[in-house]
């Protein structure tokens, strides 16, 4: 795996992302909001209409492909073949799946 010299964090390549690009269903407006990784999220809404975009900034739960496991907060590995041997090699993130309200 690669690693890129300057981590960009929307990207979700190497590993999972820091930030998401939120674009309100209201207006349109486009937000950067840090991920939030808890089942009880800090209420976020847009800045120009005040539209709830809480749920937005919460990554939703992804088979990883290369490890095996249900991630929380999946890269662009979620994607790839699983490796041989997944006991000398584990997900660096290993990130608990949180459950959508509308997922439920």
């Amino acid at each position: 795996m690669a690693l890129c010299w300057s981590c960009n964090p929307l990207c979700g390549k190497c590993t999972p992302p820091r930030m998401v690009g939120v674009t309100c269903p209201d207006c349109g407006t486009i937000a950067v909001f840090d991920y939030q990784m808890t089942p009880d999220p800090e209420p976020r809404s847009c800045a120009k209409c005040g539209c709830d975009l809480t749920w937005s900034t919460v990554p939703r739960a992804k088979f990883c492909g290369r490890y095996q496991i249900d991630c929380g907060n999946p890269c662009a590995q979620a994607n790839q073949d699983p490796i041989e041997n997944t006991e000398s090699e584990t997900c660096p993130s290993r990130s608990v799946p949180i459950p959508h309200p509308d997922e439920a």
